[in-house]
């Protein structure tokens, strides 16, 4: 799929959820989609475990208002994570846009490829970093998710 500037898009299908990506410049751009009217999530991490991940979750609310928030997974255990902006960070979520279309939830934004704090990773072309996955039935971010995946894969 070629994006309007004549960009392709790389494309990860797991757990009836998608991944979509492409690189302009130093930007990370990601399309998440979903059958569900609840939260998407996205996580990056350079280890193949939950705690560390810098955990990106959006949903839409009413159709139209969308919000992103950037986290990061203190304790999986106790589904632990905060908004990185709690831990003394900056979020570097960027041009957030969302819908919804009948039982579909899509959202999309940019990060830096480059890690700006000890919360996120470099997420750069042809790199291997460990992705999850996930979805909710519901829009509280502290609400537990109905799937989650996570698989190393080849930005």
């Amino acid at each position: 799929m070629a994006s309007s500037n004549g960009t392709i898009w790389k494309r990860h299908l797991a757990e009836n959820m998608v991944f979509r990506w492409q690189f302009m410049a130093d930007r990370l751009v990601v399309k998440l989609q979903a059958r569900t009217h609840g939260w998407l999530a996205i996580g990056f991490n350079t280890q193949d475990w939950l705690q560390g991940t810098n955990l990106i979750m959006g949903a839409v609310f009413d159709d139209r208002t969308v919000t992103v928030e950037d986290r990061y997974i203190v304790e999986p255990a106790r589904r632990l994570h905060q908004r990185k902006t709690e831990l003394g960070a900056v979020s570097r979520i960027e041009a957030i846009t969302g819908s919804r279309s009948g039982a579909v939830t899509t959202i999309a934004f940019r990060l830096p490829t480059h890690s700006t704090d000890a919360y996120s990773y470099d997420v750069l072309p042809g790199k291997a970093i460990n992705v999850l996955l996930a979805y909710s039935r519901a829009t509280d971010f502290q609400h537990h998710s109905r799937v989650r995946t996570h698989q190393s894969i080849i930005l």
